[in-house]
């Protein structure tokens, strides 16, 4: 599978898992500079926020072929024939645009006559949020903004975005992204916050050189989208100690203040989920929450975050007056910090 060049250029991918099994990932490996803290906090005062410096992972590390047929680097639930519309549509809007290139499927990129290299996974990532219907004119807004970005920050002002500004949370692994080519800020570990840009007809990532063409910071624009998104009315579902939001495409982005969820801020504060992007999750921490409740509840996020669409993480976290300690779901099971311990019910 090595790519042809010319204008036109799409390598076709392995159809058959007889012709899979010769099909191997060509990415690199990017590893993170440094470990994150286990716990960081998230401003969502506009008078108080300040550039975060914590150092998060990269967003793309060596995965493996995790089907016979399509490349390591799609979204979960893609199949070779959707890689394979989806990389025939970038070549028609690549070709559109008179851009000499070659498409390479293995790598998930298209690199042009004179070495500009797209990195397709974050396009593939977007269209996720995406109907159908819309992909192709997805692909060539994001392709034009990608290439020519002066000509096309003139087509959406701030003005006219400021008010369709929201964020979606989850781990860059996930969402496909890596902090160069998105609006986003840590959360902890390789969790983010990530602005969107909500039109009529569909979502799309906001790119750093849109903000900069604005004259904004981009901690202005994740200020004012973590406002409007968490502001929205939301509904919630209680079960037995649980509290959820479901069937919202934002629900994840309530992990970043889960008090407005659960109507208060105890002592102990809460253990949240965000298994995938419409869905949260969180219990209160106190007396009545025991170990094997935990486990149960981490079986259900495993079982979310593997079978479900729009993936966002598949850790649990413990939410404390504003900060984030990670609980990890290893082999099915959580490692609670004794400090956690002490203040739920034991078996």
């Amino acid at each position: 599978m090595s790519p042809r060049h010319h204008r036109r250029t799409l390598v076709g991918l392995c159809a058959t898992a007889a012709l899979a099994a010769g099909c191997t990932g060509s990415g690199g490996t990017n590893s993170a500079d440094g470990t994150a803290p286990r716990a960081t906090a998230i401003d969502v005062d506009a008078r108080s926020a300040e550039p975060s410096t914590t150092p998060v992972p990269t967003a793309y590390p060596t995965m493996p072929i995790v089907t016979a047929v399509a490349p390591y680097w799609t979204p979960v639930g893609w199949n070779v024939e959707v890689v394979q519309e989806y990389l025939q549509l970038v070549d028609a809007a690549l070709a559109e645009l008179g851009a000499e290139h070659f498409v390479d499927p293995n790598a998930g990129t298209a690199t042009l006559e004179n070495g500009t290299r797209v990195d397709l996974t974050l396009l593939a990532a977007q269209l996720t949020t995406v109907a159908r219907g819309a992909w192709e004119a997805t692909i060539a807004t994001y392709l034009e903004t990608t290439l020519s970005p002066n000509q096309a920050s003139s087509a959406l002002t701030f003005e006219n975005a400021e008010p369709m500004l929201r964020v979606r949370v989850g781990t860059l692994t996930s969402l496909g992204l890596s902090l160069e080519d998105a609006v986003a800020q840590p959360i902890i570990d390789d969790l983010v916050v990530v602005v969107v840009v909500q039109s009529a007809s569909a979502v799309s990532y906001l790119q750093p050189a849109q903000v900069t063409s604005w004259g904004r910071t981009n901690d202005e624009i994740i200020t004012t989208a973590i406002s409007q998104t968490l502001n929205r009315p939301v509904t919630t579902e209680r079960s037995g100690l649980f509290m959820s939001v479901r069937a919202d495409q934002y629900a994840a982005s309530r992990l970043l203040d889960p008090t407005r969820v659960m109507g208060g801020s105890p002592v102990n504060g809460f253990i949240v989920a965000i298994p995938n992007g419409d869905r949260f999750y969180a219990v209160t921490v106190n007396g009545s929450l025991s170990p094997s409740t935990i486990a149960d509840f981490a079986l259900q996020v495993t079982d979310d975050f593997t079978n479900r669409s729009n993936p966002a993480s598949p850790d649990l976290y413990w939410w404390r007056d504003g900060l984030f300690v990670s609980l990890p779901i290893l082999g099915g099971s959580v490692e609670l910090p004794q400090a956690l311990r002490e203040v739920i019910a034991a078996d």
